[in-house]
């Protein structure tokens, strides 16, 4: 059995080899390490903020003190503050006249700042009137700090959950398929079918080759770009799990069809479902419920808690559980189907 199983091993590796997946696996690896080495860790967004009290009493200039504002961003007249933000490269200038009763504010804008830095700078500002009123009402709110020991996610490391996560879905997904339609246009699997080797080998060959390649690949761009702090034992069993299951599904979907002209509406959809919660990770705000039940969903995250240390153990624990259910499950109707469609029926 160990004879057959190296053989079919070989075999798919080589139809892999052939397809040209090898080349890509390396491309993507070779553009995490670009992304990692190029991109800076940071990108400071925040515009520096300068003010003058034009008011006869200066109330807000003393306010802003006892705040604990820098001397340096309280200017003293109308021409310095112009003169300093003429000097700035991105900074916003804030001109109080009036009083109390009747307050006046002038924005002025230098450089390129976002429209939500305006936005919060006026709420302050108004907040900061009704204080000085006796009018602020502070709206009571409870306060949940997520992943509260967790730092900041680099910038230029943000994005290798997305890309890992991409490589295990797509290109697992893809080369189950592929292997399929490659072993039916060169005739290999009539000739497995008359051989003793049987489905559980013709699918689990296919699986390891996979599960080995994703682990290097996994393994190494993550040592480069993290080196010793994920934990290496979570990140295998993820990439492990992730592979298989998209590797499953793909070889699922692959023996209904004899070509990848016919397949490819059908697995096009799939893939398409299966990377939305992608869109959850770019934009968290954007999480639907429908999202969230995509298996694929634990898989991103997943990436992310182990390589970033974010989650609670609990989070993780629910990750490999729903992972490994669906494992099972894909297992289960991947077997069926190998069975029915290319061992006993002859397609």
């Amino acid at each position: 059995m160990i004879r057959k199983f190296s053989n079919m091993i070989a075999q798919d590796f080589l139809l892999t080899f052939r397809s040209g997946h090898i080349y890509v696996i390396l491309a993507m690896a070779a553009l995490i390490l670009i992304l990692v080495f190029a991109l800076p860790v940071e990108i400071n967004t925040d515009a520096q903020e300068y003010f003058y009290d034009g008011s006869e009493a200066g109330i807000f200039e003393q306010y802003l003190v006892a705040l604990g504002a820098e001397p340096e961003v309280l200017l003293s007249s109308k021409s310095e503050l112009h003169s300093t933000l003429t000097e700035s490269q991105r900074a916003l200038g804030v001109i109080f006249q009036g009083s109390l009763e009747a307050p006046e504010f002038e924005i002025i804008v230098q450089g390129n700042i976002s429209q939500e830095n305006i936005n919060l700078l006026e709420k302050s500002l108004d907040t900061i009137i009704q204080t000085l009123q006796g009018t602020y009402q502070p709206t009571e709110a409870e306060l949940t700090i997520l992943n509260e020991n967790s730092e900041p996610i680099p910038l230029n490391k943000n994005m290798i959950p997305i890309f890992m996560s991409f490589e295990v879905i797509l290109l697992g997904f893809l080369i189950g398929a592929v292997l399929i339609f490659q072993s039916k246009q060169e005739g290999t699997i009539r000739a497995y079918r008359v051989s003793p080797g049987g489905t559980l080998i013709f699918i689990l060959s296919k699986v390891l080759l996979y599960d080995v390649i994703s682990l290097i690949y996994g393994l190494v761009v993550s040592l480069i770009a993290f080196g010793t702090s994920p934990n290496y034992m979570q990140l295998s069993l993820l990439i492990i799990g992730s592979s298989t299951l998209m590797t499953l599904l793909g070889l699922a979907i692959a023996v209904f069809f004899t070509n990848i002209s016919e397949w490819f509406f059908a697995g096009a959809t799939l893939l398409i479902g299966a990377m939305l919660p992608m869109l959850s990770y770019a934009m968290p705000v954007f999480s639907p419920a429908f999202i969230t039940w995509i298996p694929t969903y634990e898989i991103i995250f997943g990436f992310r808690n182990v390589l970033f240390e974010m989650g609670s153990a609990a989070a993780l624990n629910q990750t490999f559980l729903i992972l490994g259910i669906s494992v099972l499950v894909s297992f289960a109707v991947c077997y069926l189907a190998v069975y029915k469609r290319l061992m006993k029926a002859g397609l």
